[in-house]
Parts: structure tokens; C-alpha cells; sequence
């Protein structure tokens, strides 16, 4: 495991740093969805889970609206055995549970430098629809 300051890691390390960056993306997302009018009050959160096996870390921004919606933008990070997937989606709380809104394609690698190397663009596609999301399109 090693540490580099340029931002080339591995290891647990790399997990603990691409985590930190992902949720830094997250208040920011917050932090816009905020400021929109259309938006009563904004909340996030995030969770690191371990199961028999696999590894989740999920984050997430609710974006409670003046008509009395909720919208949640969503992302997790899985490690199983097979590799990383990083998933992303942005729905619409309903009585059933979730209306897609916006869905994303997961991005898959045995890999996590491939993860790493990715996160930023796939982050930069989540972070836009936070800034162009029309909350009065349903």
C-alpha cells in the first residue's frame, strides 16, 4: 500500500481517498440542489457497509422540494469478488418507492485503479444533473 502525493495510490488508502473525494462531490451537490428555488431544504448523507460478501459505500443527497416531493440523488460504490461497480441514479420518493428520474450506466472494473482513474468524469455527469434538474418535470 502506498501513498503519493501527485494522487497515485493503491490500496486501502486509495479506497479511504476516492471515498473522501466522492462525498466532498456529494456536499457540493447538496450544496447546489440548496440553492435552488424549487428546493425547501437539502440533506445528505453517507454509509460505509461491510456484508458477508461484499463492500458497500453509498452517499446520497435528498432534495426536499416546496411541493412536498423528495428527490434523492444517489451513488453507491460496491466491492464484491468479481471487482468495483460504481452506480448512480437520481428518483423520485413515491407510496411504491422510487420513480427513476435520471439513471446512469454502471461502471464495472476487476480493477479498482480503473475506478479511480474514471471517478472524476463519472462523478462531473452526476454533479450536472444536480445543476440542470428540472424539479417541475415529472
Amino acid at each position: 500500500m502506498s501513498f503519493n502525493p501527485q494522487g497515485k495510490t493503491d490500496g486501502a488508502i486509495g479506497a479511504i481517498l476516492l471515498f473522501a473525494n466522492i462525498n466532498s462531490r456529494m456536499k457540493m451537490i447538496r450544496e447546489v440542489l440548496a440553492a435552488n428555488p424549487a428546493v425547501a431544504s437539502a440533506t445528505r448523507g453517507c454509509d460505509v457497509s461491510l456484508y458477508r460478501e461484499s463492500c458497500y459505500f453509498e452517499a446520497y443527497v435528498e432534495a426536499d422540494t416546496h411541493s412536498g416531493e423528495l428527490f434523492t440523488w444517489s451513488l453507491d460504490v460496491i466491492l464484491t469478488s468479481g471487482g468495483w461497480t460504481l452506480d448512480r441514479s437520481v428518483g423520485r420518493r413515491t407510496r411504491d418507492g422510487e420513480d427513476p428520474q435520471r439513471e446512469f450506466e454502471d461502471f464495472t472494473s476487476r480493477e479498482f485503479s480503473d475506478l479511480a482513474d474514471r471517478c472524476a468524469d463519472l462523478m462531473a455527469a452526476f454533479e450536472d444533473t444536480a445543476r440542470t434538474f428540472d424539479f417541475d418535470r415529472k
